[in-house]
């Protein structure tokens, strides 16, 4: 299933169209920082069964952190582009009990490259929609019993890079050079990264996330 929703759509196409009309032009300044936030929705999808004593749980870490670069562009657009990097956890019970488990951990990077317009009013709500990419690495799998462990590499991971329609909205908050920006994002991605064998876990291909920035402008 893709993310074909005409609405978001319409909105991505607005901003990607004025934002590139608008470069030509000479850039008015740029900003520079950290975004960092909560996701609202589970990394993975678990589809536990009652007749099956096997079972998943998403054990993700809520947070996300990290670097932002944001270009201003004339008539309040700008282009922005993160790295914000999760780490990935699941555990899989395989006989139904706690004391045999596998541990599954990863390091998850994504990249919005965004399309972003202001609205000029007291502190200056803005839309935001574009492409995130993302990329896995580190994943491994620990099987353990408490006493011994083995450590293999993750079975279930199916791709390490993915894509996604990414749309969002904020507000931005000027004291100074510093902008507080918090925002309420969500990105549709197009591919699976983690596919139990069983079917009874995948990654989740829907994404909200709850996201503060603090950036430096620079004039």
């Amino acid at each position: 299933m893709r993310f074909s929703g005409p609405f978001a759509k319409s909105i991505f196409c607005f901003l990607i169209v004025n934002a590139i009309g608008t470069a030509p032009l000479a850039a008015q300044s740029f900003s520079f920082g950290v975004k960092g936030g909560a996701t609202a929705t589970d990394a993975f999808v678990a589809n536990n069964q009652a007749s099956n004593p096997a079972n998943y749980s998403d054990k993700t870490p809520r947070y996300t952190v990290g670097p932002v670069f944001e270009l201003h562009l004339p008539h309040d657009f700008s282009f922005e582009a993160e790295a914000l990097y999760q780490q990935l956890r699941y555990e899989y019970y395989p006989f139904g009990f706690q004391t045999f488990r596998g541990i599954t951990t990863a390091n998850a990077w994504e990249f919005p490259l965004l399309a972003k317009r202001y609205i000029d009013t007291g502190i200056h709500p803005f839309i935001d929609g574009g492409v995130t990419f993302s990329h896995v690495s580190g994943s491994s799998t620990t099987f353990t019993n408490g006493v011994f462990q083995y450590t293999a590499p993750a079975a279930d991971l199916s791709s390490r890079k993915n894509h996604g329609f990414t749309v969002g909205a904020g507000l931005d908050y000027q004291k100074g050079p510093i902008h507080f920006q918090p925002e309420i994002r969500y990105t549709r991605w197009q591919n699976i990264n983690f596919q139990s064998a069983d079917g009874m876990l995948s990654s989740n291909q829907n994404s909200i996330e709850l996201l503060f920035g603090l950036t430096f402008r620079k004039e």
